[in-house]
C-alpha cells in the first residue's frame, strides 16, 4: 500500500511551447509504469515553483 507523499517516479523530460510533455528525444509522449489507481500528479521546473494537480489523476496503464 502507498504511503502519502510517496514518491513514485520521477522523470527528466521536455516542456514544449505547446504545453505537451515529451521524452527526451523531443517526439515521444511521456509515459510512467504505474499501477492503476488515482494519484496526485507533480510537475517540477528547475526554473519554476512545483505545480501539482488539485484532485487525482486517473492512471490505466
Amino acid at each position: 500500500m502507498l504511503q502519502r507523499r510517496q514518491k513514485l517516479q520521477k522523470r527528466e523530460r521536455f516542456l514544449r511551447t505547446d504545453g505537451t510533455v515529451v521524452d527526451l528525444d523531443g517526439q515521444t509522449p511521456l509515459a510512467f509504469t504505474v499501477n492503476q489507481g488515482l494519484y496526485y500528479v507533480v510537475v517540477q521546473h528547475r526554473n519554476h515553483l512545483p505545480v501539482m494537480s488539485s484532485a487525482k489523476v486517473s492512471v490505466n496503464p
